[in-house]
């Protein structure tokens, strides 16, 4: 086995793994996010989809912007900006 072949293997293997994909909403007061399922797993570099259900509660301020931010963990670990919603 050549160099190359085995940065081949090494790479296709990484992208054969399952990942776990959890989503943590943080809402403003008086808006909040369900995600359904609440995590997933996937094969890596496939896209985990999520329905989201998003409640203004009846007490909330009328006339506001509320605002969420939903970051995604992926095995647990924070993923940074790149997989974060808002």
């Amino acid at each position: 086995m050549v160099a190359g072949d085995v940065s081949d293997a090494i790479l296709e293997g990484l992208q054969n793994l399952d990942v776990t994909v959890a989503g943590a909403p943080n809402c403003d007061p008086g808006l909040s996010i369900d995600l359904d399922p609440a995590s997933q797993t996937v094969l890596s570099g496939t896209e985990a989809v999520f329905d989201e259900t998003i409640t203004v509660a009846a007490d909330a301020t009328q006339g506001a912007t509320l605002q969420c931010t939903v970051p995604f963990t992926l095995n647990g670990a924070d993923s940074g900006p790149v997989f974060t919603r808002r």
